[in-house]
Protein backbone atom coordinates (compact mmCIF):
# COMPACT_ATOMS: atom_id res chain seq x y z
CA UNK A 1 0.00 0.00 0.00
CA UNK A 2 2.44 2.62 1.02
CA UNK A 3 4.58 1.99 -2.19
CA UNK A 4 1.51 2.70 -4.23
CA UNK A 5 1.19 5.91 -2.10
CA UNK A 6 -1.70 4.60 0.12
CA UNK A 7 -1.97 3.72 3.62
CA UNK A 8 -4.70 2.31 6.35
CA UNK A 9 -6.42 5.12 8.37
CA UNK A 10 -8.49 4.47 11.65
CA UNK A 11 -8.44 1.67 14.14
CA UNK A 12 -9.06 -0.95 11.25
CA UNK A 13 -6.00 -1.08 9.38
CA UNK A 14 -5.87 -4.51 8.80
CA UNK A 15 -9.42 -4.31 7.25
CA UNK A 16 -8.22 -1.71 5.07
CA UNK A 17 -4.99 -3.95 3.88
CA UNK A 18 -7.40 -6.79 2.99
CA UNK A 19 -9.37 -4.73 0.91
CA UNK A 20 -6.01 -3.01 -0.84
CA UNK A 21 -4.69 -6.76 -1.52
CA UNK A 22 -8.36 -7.82 -3.20
CA UNK A 23 -6.88 -5.30 -6.15
CA UNK A 24 -3.75 -6.65 -6.29
CA UNK A 25 -3.72 -10.49 -5.18
CA UNK A 26 -6.09 -13.37 -6.35
CA UNK A 27 -8.89 -14.31 -4.05
CA UNK A 28 -7.31 -17.47 -2.46
CA UNK A 29 -4.88 -15.20 -1.44
CA UNK A 30 -7.30 -12.57 0.31
CA UNK A 31 -8.88 -15.39 2.10
CA UNK A 32 -5.55 -16.84 3.29
CA UNK A 33 -4.83 -13.32 4.96
CA UNK A 34 -8.14 -12.79 5.86
CA UNK A 35 -7.95 -16.24 7.91
CA UNK A 36 -4.88 -15.28 9.31
CA UNK A 37 -5.63 -11.72 10.44
CA UNK A 38 -9.10 -12.90 11.76
CA UNK A 39 -6.82 -16.00 13.83
CA UNK A 40 -4.26 -12.94 15.12
CA UNK A 41 -7.10 -11.26 16.47
CA UNK A 42 -8.75 -13.55 18.39
CA UNK A 43 -4.94 -15.14 19.78
CA UNK A 44 -3.93 -11.53 20.80
CA UNK A 45 -7.66 -10.60 22.33
CA UNK A 46 -9.86 -13.72 22.52
CA UNK A 47 -8.27 -14.91 26.64
CA UNK A 48 -9.87 -18.27 25.51
CA UNK A 49 -8.61 -18.83 22.07
CA UNK A 50 -5.31 -21.12 21.59
CA UNK A 51 -3.11 -21.09 18.55
CA UNK A 52 -1.71 -24.55 18.21
CA UNK A 53 2.11 -25.66 16.69
CA UNK A 54 -0.06 -27.07 13.28
CA UNK A 55 -1.70 -23.28 13.58
CA UNK A 56 1.54 -21.60 14.07
CA UNK A 57 3.43 -23.65 11.41
CA UNK A 58 0.60 -22.83 8.27
CA UNK A 59 0.67 -19.43 9.02
CA UNK A 60 4.29 -19.17 9.00
CA UNK A 61 3.80 -20.71 5.48
CA UNK A 62 0.73 -18.96 4.17
CA UNK A 63 2.79 -15.68 5.35
CA UNK A 64 6.16 -16.27 3.29
CA UNK A 65 4.01 -17.12 0.23
CA UNK A 66 2.05 -14.26 0.55
CA UNK A 67 5.56 -12.40 1.06
CA UNK A 68 7.16 -13.65 -2.04
CA UNK A 69 4.33 -12.85 -3.80
CA UNK A 70 3.86 -8.98 -2.89
CA UNK A 71 7.56 -9.26 -3.49
CA UNK A 72 7.00 -10.50 -7.09
CA UNK A 73 4.31 -7.05 -7.68
CA UNK A 74 6.52 -4.54 -5.69
CA UNK A 75 9.61 -5.70 -8.58
CA UNK A 76 6.95 -5.55 -10.96
CA UNK A 77 6.35 -2.50 -10.12
CA UNK A 78 9.59 -1.29 -10.26
CA UNK A 79 10.13 -0.55 -6.86
CA UNK A 80 12.52 -3.35 -5.62
CA UNK A 81 15.65 -4.17 -8.06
Amino acid sequence: MFAGGYRPKGGEGHVSVKEFLGYHLNQDEVAVFDRMRRKRHMATYDVSSIVTHTDAESAIVMARTLVDTIKGILADDGFLS
